[in-house]
């Protein structure tokens, strides 16, 4: 993985970040995505602060964004948008059913620029876990089609980018073990990863729902 050195100053302040940062991704119009290393546990929490006081009046305007559902887990899912938001953003899923809405939290795991991201569902508590299963038989209601979905971002997980390894409960989701292993794969080298799993075509543009 290429690494870099990293300086730039915080908007509206005088605090200068700088880091050892590592290309997590790249895109055809020359644009990088920097993920940073070794932060010092002071420009963690200034960064933090800036971004807690900067992001929620941001997400106030933002209107959630429409996603194609392609892949599905009990763990997760990974969602096709031409707008993915950043690794470790929280966010909400839902689907429309019966005249309700069905939601979902979880936090960005992977992302790939103009094409989509995978999701982890949250499901650190009871409630959450509940909000799971609704979700999940919502969709596997859904006579066989690939709804389209919302998704909307809540702000920046406070924990490290991924989750220590699966819990028991997890072992066999396939589609968590491939965000957590694959991540630094090439997008396209990824989405080939992705294919294969679903356990169809390559070239398929019509991807089963793996439960």
């Amino acid at each position: 993985m290429n690494s870099l050195s990293v300086h730039f100053t915080l908007p509206g302040t005088t605090h200068t970040v700088g880091c050892i940062g590592e290309i997590a991704w790249e895109n055809a119009g020359r644009q990088l995505g920097v993920r940073f290393v070794d932060l010092s546990p002071e420009t963690r929490d200034q960064l933090k602060a800036w971004l807690e006081s900067h992001s929620p009046e941001l997400e106030k305007d933002d209107p959630p964004v429409r996603c194609r559902l392609t892949d599905l887990s009990p763990g997760g899912c990974y969602l096709e948008t031409s707008s993915p938001f950043p690794v470790r953003t929280r966010v909400v899923v839902s689907v429309g059913v019966a005249k309700r809405q069905v939601q979902v939290g979880g936090v960005v795991r992977l992302m790939h620029p103009d094409i989509g991201m995978g999701v982890e569902f949250t499901q650190k508590t009871t409630q959450q876990r509940e909000h799971t299963r609704e979700f999940l038989y919502a969709l596997n209601n859904a006579d066989g089609a690939l709804p389209d979905l919302l998704v909307e971002p809540e702000g920046l997980d406070s924990g490290e980018a991924i989750a220590p390894g699966p819990s028991s409960d997890e072992a066999e989701d396939r589609l968590l073990d491939l965000f957590r292993k694959k991540a630094e794969l090439t997008t396209e080298a990824f989405l080939i990863e992705l294919r294969r799993q679903r356990g169809s075509n390559p070239e398929s543009a019509e991807p089963a729902i793996p439960l």
